[in-house]
C-alpha cells in the first residue's frame, strides 16, 4: 500500500513539473544542466583553470564545448524552488523562451565565455548520473534541445521512484510516513528536476531505512559499515534541508530504543 500510495502522488506531481515547468526554471541553472551535459558528454574530467568571479573570490572554472542551444541554457531562470512549484500552477513565463532553443541554428561554442557561465564543476560528477542517461539517451536519437533536458528530468524522477520503493521496503516501521517524506512538494519537484537534490533525499532515505533494518534486527553495526555510512551520508553534498535533520531523528529513534 505504502509503494503505491508513493508512486502515485510522486507521479502526478512529477508529471505537472515536467509539463508546467521549464527545464531550466530552477536555482542555479548554470550549474545544473551543465554538469549534467558535461557529464552525458563525457567532459566532467577536463582541467579546470583558476580565475575570478564577479565579486573578485578566486574560483576554478571549467571549459565544456558543444551545442550552443544547449550550453546557452537560453530563458533560464535563477529562481527559489518554492517559485518554481508556484509556476507550476501560475504558468511558467520562462517555458516558452526555453523551447525557442528548437527553432535555433546549432553553433559550437566553449563556455564559459563572455556570456554565458559555467559551472559544471561544482559537485562530483556521478552526482548527475540519473540525468545524464536520460540526457545522452535524448541525444543519440536527436530529439531538440529542449526534449533533450525534459528526457534528463524523466530519467531522474525514475531512479528516484526506484530508490524511494527501495527505502520503503527497507524500512522495518513507519513506512507510510517515510512515503509522505519523499513525496512533499519541494522534494517532488526537485526529484524531477535537473537539480541534485532528489539524489540526496533518497539515499539519505535509503541509508535511514538500511541503518534501522540493521537495529531492528538488534545487529551490530561494525566500524566499516559505520565508516561507509558515513562517508556516503556525508558524501561530496552539502545537506542543509530539514528532510535530512527529520531523518536523523529518525534514526535514532530506532538506535536508541
Amino acid at each position: 500500500m505504502q509503494y503505491f500510495i508513493f508512486l502515485v502522488l510522486f507521479a502526478l506531481q512529477a508529471c505537472m513539473f515536467i509539463v508546467q515547468v521549464g527545464p531550466l526554471t530552477i536555482p542555479d541553472p548554470d550549474m545544473h544542466p551543465l554538469s549534467t551535459y558535461a557529464l552525458a558528454t563525457g567532459q566532467s574530467l577536463n582541467p579546470v583553470a583558476k580565475g575570478k568571479d564577479a565579486h573578485g573570490n578566486t574560483v576554478k572554472q571549467q571549459s565544456i564545448e558543444g551545442d550552443s542551444r544547449l550550453l546557452t541554457i537560453p530563458g533560464s531562470a535563477n529562481v527559489l524552488i518554492v517559485e518554481s512549484i508556484s509556476r507550476a500552477t501560475q504558468g511558467d513565463s520562462s517555458r516558452e523562451t526555453q523551447q525557442s532553443a528548437d527553432d535555433v541554428m546549432a553553433d559550437h561554442i566553449v563556455v564559459p565565455d563572455g556570456t554565458c557561465t559555467n559551472r559544471s564543476n561544482a559537485y562530483f560528477p556521478l552526482d548527475y548520473l540519473p540525468q545524464a542517461i536520460g540526457l545522452k539517451i535524448a541525444m543519440l536519437v536527436n530529439l531538440p534541445p529542449y526534449a533533450q533536458w525534459q528526457a534528463a528530468r524523466i530519467s531522474n524522477s525514475i531512479l528516484y521512484a526506484i530508490m524511494g520503493c527501495f527505502a520503503i521496503a527497507l524500512l522495518p516501521r513507519w513506512k507510510s510516513l517515510m512515503a509522505l517524506l519523499l513525496v512533499i512538494p519541494p522534494v517532488a519537484f526537485v526529484a524531477s528536476s535537473l537539480m541534485i537534490d532528489g539524489m540526496i533525499v533518497a539515499l539519505s532515505a535509503c541509508m535511514v531505512a538500511a541503518i534501522a533494518a540493521a537495529a531492528e534486527g538488534k545487529r551490530l553495526i561494525s566500524l566499516p559499515h559505520t565508516a561507509v555510512f558515513g562517508g556516503c551520508w556525508r558524501g561530496p553534498w552539502r545537506v542543509k534541508n530539514f528532510l535530512m535533520r527529520l531523518w536523523r531523528l529518525l534514526c535514532c529513534s530506532y538506535l536508541l530504543r
